[in-house]
């Protein structure tokens, strides 16, 4: 049986409504005529709202049989989505309070700039549980209701920050977990810590998190990983980029400034460099920080730049464990990590609710927002 891309849009609509496996396009006795009629009203509708909104027939072959499809595309104004609503021949939409597949796209593929699918699917989900949608009448257009909603909910995202992964992840993730009974539950007695959990739980002095090494194994450590093969090879990459001709005279102001703020051209190295520099510097002179309880923090606009940038970072380093990352529900720190890539958000969080960021050596602050200012009083160590 061959699959059409409406079929499959169609299953994720029936997870994020909770439907069963009966289809919501199931419905007969309607008249095709006047069907394709009230289609064609609504497209002209859409259009006199949404200049750019474009209706797109595309032939689409299931088993032995070819179905004339019309994908109606609605840019939502002033926002960088684009909604699709998919109108297969055989679909009923608008008659009867089925719902025709819909999914949403970004205007821009860029990682800096292009939404992240789980926010598009919390966005889409949003719209197809909204109350407007679900009590919709047979026969009224759905377009320009998807269209005002989408818009609405892209503006809350704007004001109060995306929504939780696991929380837009909950419909499309089956779960066959039985509760447990209580008198079968584990008491932490008996629980296995696995994977060198032990070392994802740190131990904490005086605020710091302290490393499990003496200050000499952390230090020995460091000139074992300069030797490394792969430490090496991305070593001389490093040395390529712009900001490493830099390096001296950033060091000579780090070291004399408690606040130093760099400018560079994209792509200088000023992410995933100055932070390198900054550890080294500790590292080579211990003597004015202990390496067991270092902690350097690294702010980043986004959770995919926190993510994709720690791992960057690894690597130039030889995946010595001094790097990780900390974003909302989840973060890869360990009690060994000297360098922590972690989310604007979070780092505001510890501050205001958290530690006080207490024990933290050094903030780097990639790209400044005005929410710093608000909280500047705070940064009691070296901010760059």
């Amino acid at each position: 049986m061959s699959v059409t891309w409406a079929t499959l849009v169609e299953m994720l609509a029936r997870m994020f409504l909770g439907k069963d496996k009966e289809s919501l396009t199931a419905a007969s006795g309607f008249d095709t005529k006047e069907r394709d009629c009230r289609r064609a009203d609504e497209t002209s509708a859409l259009e006199s709202v949404y200049p750019s909104a474009t209706a797109n027939v595309v032939h689409e072959s299931t088993d032995d049989t070819v179905i004339n499809t019309t994908y109606l595309n609605i840019p939502i104004p002033d926002t960088p989505l684009v909604l699709h609503i998919i109108l297969p021949e055989n679909h009923p939409y608008p008659f009867s309070s089925s719902l025709p597949p819909m999914y949403i796209t970004s205007t821009s593929t860029s990682p800096g700039s292009s939404v992240a699918p789980y926010v598009r699917l919390h966005l889409l989900s949003m719209t197809l549980n909204s109350p407007s949608i679900l009590q919709r009448g047979d026969g009224e257009g759905m377009g320009l209701l998807a269209a005002g909603i989408l818009e609405e909910e892209w503006a809350k995202i704007v004001a109060e920050g995306p929504p939780d992964v696991s929380e837009v992840l909950k419909p499309l993730l089956a779960s066959d977990t039985k509760e447990i009974p209580q008198d079968e539950a584990l008491s932490t007695e008996d629980i296995t810590v696995s994977r060198e959990t032990s070392q994802r739980t740190p131990q904490k002095k005086g605020g710091a998190f302290l490393d499990d090494r003496s200050d000499a194994t952390i230090l020995s450590d460091f000139e074992k990983t300069k030797q490394s093969h792969d430490y090496i090879r991305l070593l001389a990459d490093r040395q390529k980029l712009p900001a490493w001709n830099s390096r001296s005279e950033f060091l000579n102001s780090f070291k004399n400034s408690r606040v130093v703020v760099c400018v560079g051209e994209t792509g200088s190295g000023k992410t995933t460099q100055i932070p390198q520099y900054i550890l080294d510097e500790f590292l080579q002179n211990p003597s004015s920080s202990s390496p067991r309880t270092l902690q350097i923090v690294v702010t980043q606009p986004r959770r995919v730049a926190a993510v994709s940038v720690a791992s960057r970072v690894t690597a130039e380093r030889g995946n010595d464990r001094s790097v990780a990352y900390t974003i909302r529900g989840e973060s890869t720190a360990t009690r060994r990590t000297k360098l922590l890539f972690c989310t604007t958000g979070v780092v505001l969080r510890r501050l205001t609710v958290g530690d006080g960021l207490k024990g933290v050596n050094v903030i780097v602050v990639d790209e400044v927002s005005h929410h710093w200012t608000l909280y500047a009083s705070q940064f009691v160590e070296v901010s760059c």
